[in-house]
């Protein structure tokens, strides 16, 4: 058995690599008197660079009519055709669909759904969508529909460009359950906040009209991401931009959602989160700061702290409720 060090530099050599070389270097995987995770290992190198160098060779290769859920091919065949559709969309979709029309997709579940088939139409519909909305509707709708809600909350939409947007939310809003929306609209957001930081999610929040309810949603969600720097360290002058932005993208709900991002960094001290907070309260945040952050996922264990903090909500309603929280144990 090749030791690791060797295994690592076999990795490192695929990446130099050329299509025929990579080939031919499975062939010889295959030949070679390799333990189970040995082979699995190289061969998982050559396949990853494979799909990068020559995606629609390896869909063509591998796939078949009987690549099933368990098949260690399916998830070389899948990644395969998401660079595939990015590198040329229409070859991509054309070749899916004839292999649609040929009963090659029938279900392979017991709930009649395909897991490929799934993986292919996300790629598929996104690329649609930018171009054609009506065309993707009409895309999704023929699906059976227990594969139609997996395909449009997991679609690969990152790379939509603007003007398509609007109907990407629309097909959600309108096609998936209620409990699935606000994550499906979420995940662009967060692709965007990666690329373009608070002010690109901004623009995807106008663009799509995202309601009161999806702002505070999609603003919670992302709004950790600008506070972190390369280690993922808090960056304590990080705190004052962001909810500079939660008040520009949902004002009425800024205060609270600033508190609950800062209720919820439980990897940062308890003490350092209380200052924090104590800091958004002296530039003029509101009660709601602590009512986030006495309420969220992870509140500070220390309770005389907590009591100290919920004693200086102004609202005696609000003081009440959140004084009634902790004594539950915060549940």
């Amino acid at each position: 058995m090749p030791d690791m060090g060797g295994l690592m530099a076999m990795e490192e050599a695929v990446k130099g690599m050329t299509v025929d070389e990579l080939y031919a270097s499975l062939e010889e995987i295959e030949s070679l008197d390799l333990d189970g995770r040995a082979e699995q290992m190289l061969s998982s190198a050559v396949l990853g660079e494979l799909v990068k160098k020559d995606p629609e060779g390896v869909v063509k290769r591998f796939f078949g009519p009987d690549l099933g859920p368990r098949d260690p091919n399916q998830w070389v065949v899948g990644n395969a055709f998401m660079y595939w559709a990015m590198e040329a969309p229409e070859a991509a979709q054309a070749w899916f669909d004839e292999r649609i029309a040929a009963g090659d997709f029938e279900g392979k579940t017991l709930d009649g759904s395909n897991p490929l088939r799934e993986q292919f139409e996300r790629a598929v519909i996104g690329w649609v969508l930018a171009g054609d909305p009506t065309a993707a509707e009409e895309r999704l709708l023929a699906l059976p529909e227990v594969e139609r809600a997996r395909v449009l909350a997991l679609g690969n939409y990152t790379e939509l460009p603007r003007k398509a947007r609007p109907a990407m939310a629309g097909m959600v809003r309108k096609y998936l359950p209620e409990d699935w929306r606000l994550n499906a609209l979420s995940g662009p957001a967060m692709h965007t906040m990666s690329k373009d930081g608070y002010a690109g999610v901004t623009d995807y929040l106008d663009d799509i009209g995202a309601s009161r309810e999806e702002r505070r949603y999609i603003a919670e969600d992302v709004a950790p991401s600008g506070l972190g720097d390369a280690q993922g360290r808090v960056k304590p002058d990080a705190i004052g931009p962001m909810h500079e932005w939660l008040q520009e993208v949902a004002p009425e709900d800024a205060d609270g959602i600033a508190g609950s991002v800062l209720g919820n960094l439980w990897s940062e001290t308890a003490e350092a989160r209380v200052g924090w907070v104590e800091g958004l309260l002296a530039n003029g945040a509101g009660d709601e700061v602590l009512v986030g952050f006495l309420t969220g996922e992870h509140p500070i264990d220390d309770g005389a702290e907590a009591q100290r903090l919920a004693g200086r909500i102004k609202d005696p309603a609000r003081r009440a409720e959140v004084l009634d929280h902790l004594k539950g144990g915060g549940k």
